[in-house]
């Protein structure tokens, strides 16, 4: 809320007073609100990365976050925001999604690109010079039946294309890490020319 503005207390509400760029205020049923970008940045600094990769997959843009993010630079919890952007800037658009090229990264396992455009589709991570496409299966973003039938149309384009397609899930990156990696040098070994 404004600086200027010094409402009564009230119980479970916590105000925070400075002013805004008005790129970063809307309105919702009569009331002056945060905009959505800044919002998730700001709700992202307490409860974690889930709520970006909610409001990427569903209602603004990562652009638009770290737009709302540098006007915003010095606010309580900025510093949080920025580290939180600077992981995301893999291009990886999920948690699990950003977990696995971490798991990549910590593996020295090159020749990678998150987020790559074949053929209209978008590959969580692609090899794409082995034509290896690797889907990572977060929640956040395949928790609906179109987005399942999506998914397995991409798929099913990506073989007739000749890619290679692994499907990992959350599960498999936090209770079998070396098995995903096996699999993935075991892919990336069979693509190479002989």
């Amino acid at each position: 809320m404004p600086r200027s503005k010094h409402p009564r207390s009230c119980a479970g509400v916590r105000f925070r007073r400075r002013q805004l760029p008005a790129k970063d205020v809307t309105h919702r049923n009569g009331l002056q609100v945060t905009a959505l970008p800044l919002t998730a940045i700001e709700a992202a600094t307490v409860c974690g990365f889930d709520v970006l990769d909610t409001a990427i997959a569903r209602r603004t843009s990562l652009r638009a976050i770290e737009a709302a993010h540098r006007r915003n630079l010095g606010r309580k919890g900025s510093r949080r925001g920025t580290l939180m952007l600077e992981a995301m800037a893999s291009g990886a658009r999920s948690g699990a999604e950003r977990r696995f090229v971490a798991m990549l990264r910590r593996a020295g396992i090159r020749g990678w690109k998150a987020n790559f455009r074949v053929s209209g589709a978008v590959i969580d991570v692609a090899f794409p010079a082995l034509m290896i496409a690797i889907e990572i299966d977060g929640f956040a973003f395949h928790s609906d039946a179109q987005t399942f039938v999506r998914d397995r149309r991409r798929q099913n384009m990506l073989v007739a294309a000749g890619w290679t397609v692994l499907r990992f899930t959350w599960r498999d990156l936090v209770d079998d890490e070396a098995a995903v990696l096996d699999r993935v040098g075991a892919a990336i070994r069979s693509a190479q020319p002989r």
